[in-house]
């Protein structure tokens, strides 16, 4: 039986500017069931990073519900919101967000450090193929390779929900497929869910679940019955 994680409800997010009130998102309601590989598709500026977010507990919604797990987040206070996004959200960044002063090793274990159940930090960079990398510094990395200890980094926090913003954005074809490829076998292994943002198209043919954002509304929503090879994608 399936089990919903995430469930929207009208969900409304508005920005007062100077001179206009601008609507980030428009009423948008969705279910994603545990285990899915979800990915979040739109244009520059359709409001997917709000809609990011809003999942990750980095903002509130105007107007609507947000439940996750069968818990409502949207009437959360900032302190229950910190606690959710340690406790239950992996973030991975378009440009890793590492800390420059720390080893790969390091920037794992501190992440995981504040949270229960964590997961072994050399187990999960061995996992993500940097056995030979725990004590190189970020500038010693590849874009590949950072990419892949912030893939680590939320892995070792053991989340409930991993949230990837344009994972590939910053790396070459090649690399972005060996990322994706990652992001996909955790995903299988795991059974964790997970969302990429992305505005490629492509990437949207290896998911469970394609939502695409338009203009702040949901555009369009559907399941893939077959799924595209990663390396079969045509960047």
């Amino acid at each position: 039986m399936e089990n919903t994680i995430i469930q929207l409800k009208n969900v409304c997010k508005t920005f007062q500017t100077n001179e206009f009130i601008v609507k980030a998102l428009d009423n948008v309601s969705f279910d994603i069931q545990e285990g899915e590989l979800v990915v979040i598709l739109g244009a520059s500026g359709a409001g997917k990073t709000t809609l990011l977010n809003l999942l990750g507990g980095m903002d509130s919604p105007t107007s609507g519900e947000i439940t996750v797990n069968k818990q409502h987040i949207e009437n959360y206070t900032d302190k229950q919101l910190v606690l959710y996004r340690r406790n239950k959200i992996g973030f991975v960044f378009q440009f890793y967000n590492l800390i420059s002063n720390l080893t790969a090793l390091d920037n794992v274990q501190f992440a995981s450090s504040y949270v229960e159940n964590s997961l072994d930090a050399k187990e999960t960079l061995n996992k993500v193929g940097l056995k030979e990398r725990y004590y190189n510094f970020p500038s010693q990395l590849s874009g590949g390779e950072q990419q892949r200890v912030a893939i680590a980094r939320a892995v070792a926090k053991n989340p409930l929900i991993l949230l990837c913003d344009e994972p590939t954005g910053a790396l070459d074809s090649v690399t972005g497929r060996e990322v994706l490829q990652l992001l996909y076998d955790i995903n299988q292994n795991s059974k964790k869910t997970i969302f990429i943002i992305t505005h490629n198209a492509e990437i949207a043919k290896i998911a469970d679940k394609v939502i695409q954002i338009k203009n702040g509304k949901l555009d369009k929503l559907y399941k893939n019955d077959i799924k595209v090879a990663i390396d079969e994608l045509e960047w």
